[in-house]
């Protein structure tokens, strides 16, 4: 009875294991078969995933081949025109210099040719009436003439001197202009160089930082942190060392920098979506380990606490040699940015939008500093410009004024109705005015003026 009784337990404990082995069976098969539909899936999303990037492959290259030629062509353009601005303005001035110069020269041609005959007339004159004129008395008047002729002729130097002087003014008021032209020229063109430069630049860094991410910009601004700074904008590093810091770093470059991360950092769970790291500035003064990559980095507190765990090598053959002296928790890295800890290696390569971050944001921090005096050095060229310009204007008026004094005026007049009749001669001679009357010996039969 009781072989019966074990028997019959061991047949029941048979069915009872029989039934959980079969539904056990099922479940392994349900999961064998959601394993399979779950691996088909993600093989159809894999392969819809490489077709995308085989498309997009091409448009890629020919956005960058598209942006070669546009800034080939900007060079290009913006070369083409500085050498059109230079030939215009030398042509300007070639044109203009023989116009000034010639209209100069006729008008002492025409002033010094008048003076001659004035000068023959009043010698004939004078010939014919020294013969007639026996009268003591006039002794004196003539002294008194000719000391005003002398006057006449030294106020006449007088004002071709400051005439002189005035185009040696308008020549050097040129020469200035032109020379300011062309720093202005070079001023801009290297201004218009300098922004299109760093407008490339800050779009390249804005695609390294991630920028466009909806979801964090609006939780970002919800902290008022819009405008906070990035991790990157607060780091300086050694040329050497920029490629380990940016392997070591990564995305902790693009971190966003709070004076304090406990109230943001308790909201981080209400971020749905995108990748954001939050970096306390502190602005202590940490222990700088030597041989470490703290000590070739500037930066705040928490950044050189968290590099001094890692320890710099001379080339990869150093850090495998010492990788075993590795504290837990430490590694080495070398300026070419492979990192080395125990029992691992590793190392980054390839085209990556963050490669180069560093070097990028030292180079903008450049330029914009070089914009910065270039934008009023360009200011202040192009006021000078106008004001040279203005200054041309009116010493070309000036000019113009004084040599209408050079140029021979005013009137001769005779009388001589009868024989008792004298003439009157009046003339402007540069700024004297001299008069003369003089008896002839003979009457004449008309009065003229010229």
């Amino acid at each position: 009875g009781s072989e019966i009784a074990r028997l019959e337990e061991s047949i029941q404990y048979a069915r009872e294991a029989r039934r959980q082995q079969e539904s056990d069976l099922v479940q392994a098969r349900q999961a064998l078969a959601q394993a399979t539909a779950l691996s088909e899936q993600d093989g159809s999303r894999l392969a819809e995933l490489a077709g995308e990037l085989e498309r997009d492959q091409p448009m890629l290259d020919a956005a960058r081949t598209e942006s070669d030629a546009a800034a080939k062509a900007l060079h290009d353009a913006e070369a083409t025109m500085l050498a059109w601005q230079t030939n215009w303005d030398s042509f300007n001035q070639g044109a203009n210099e023989p116009a000034q110069q010639a209209q100069v020269e006729r008008t002492r041609i025409n002033h010094l040719e008048q003076q001659e005959v004035q000068l023959k007339r009043r010698l004939t004159r004078n010939e014919e009436e020294r013969g007639h004129l026996a009268d003591v008395s006039l002794a004196a008047e003539i002294v008194d003439l000719q000391r005003r002729e002398s006057e006449g002729e030294a106020a006449l130097l007088a004002v071709r001197g400051r005439v002189e002087a005035r185009l040696q003014s308008i020549a050097s008021l040129r020469q200035r202009g032109q020379q300011a032209q062309e720093e202005l020229a070079t001023a801009r063109s290297e201004l218009e160089t300098l922004r299109g430069r760093l407008a490339s630049l800050t779009a390249l860094q804005q695609a390294a930082r991630g920028e466009g991410d909806k979801g964090v910009e609006r939780w970002l601004r919800d902290k008022g942190l819009g405008e906070a700074r990035r991790l990157l904008e607060t780091v300086e590093v050694s040329g050497q060392w920029q490629k380990a810091a940016e392997v070591v770093l990564a995305e902790q470059l693009q971190a966003v920098m709070v004076d304090d991360l406990d109230a943001p950092a308790t909201d981080l769970v209400r971020l749905e979506r995108g990748v954001l790291t939050l970096f306390e500035s502190g602005h202590g003064t940490p222990q700088v380990l030597e041989g470490t990559l703290a000590a070739h980095v500037s930066g705040p507190e928490p950044l050189l606490h968290l590099l001094n765990s890692i320890h710099t090598a001379h080339d990869l053959t150093d850090a495998l040699q010492r990788r075993n002296t590795l504290a837990p928790g430490e590694c080495l890295v070398t300026p070419e940015g492979v990192r080395v800890g125990r029992g691992w290696v590793s190392v980054q390569r390839g085209s990556d939008a963050r490669a180069g971050v560093l070097a990028r944001e030292q180079e903008i921090r450049v330029l914009t500093q070089r914009l910065a005096q270039l934008e009023p050095e360009v200011a202040r060229l192009a006021d000078q410009l106008a004001a040279d310009r203005r200054a041309l204007v009116e010493a070309e008026q000036a000019r113009e004024v004084q040599q209408r004094e050079l140029e021979p005026s005013g009137w001769w007049q005779r009388c001589a109705p009868c024989s008792a009749a004298s003439r009157h001669v009046q003339s402007r001679y540069g700024t004297v005015w001299m008069v003369w009357r003089k008896t002839p010996s003979s009457c004449n039969s008309s009065c003229s003026r010229a």
